[in-house]
């Protein structure tokens, strides 16, 4: 009956590996958070705004809305960036 060598250790994964996964998922909460962040602070604003002006709540869902638009067009920018980036080393530059 063979026995294993108790000096062998395992093979251990790739650190790149470990660290491009980390990465991608930082970039993924990065833009979660930049989504979400423009949405709650536009409607923070315009619900202090509808408070302070005696309004129905039509500040706060302008400027949630307006939040959404800036959320989405920073995620849309961020990743084109990242595309670029991205090609820019496929390409070896």
């Amino acid at each position: 009956m063979a026995t294993e060598d108790p000096t062998r250790q395992a093979p251990k994964k790739p650190i790149k590996d470990s660290v491009s996964n980390l990465v991608g998922l930082s970039s993924v909460l990065d833009l979660t958070f930049r989504l979400v962040g423009g949405v709650f602070v536009g409607g923070v604003m315009g619900y202090l705004l509808d408070r302070w002006l005696h309004t129905d709540p039509i500040f706060t869902l302008i400027l949630g809305a307006l939040g959404f638009v800036a959320g989405i067009t920073t995620v849309v920018r961020r990743l084109s960036q990242q595309e670029k980036r991205e090609e820019k080393e496929r390409d070896g530059g």
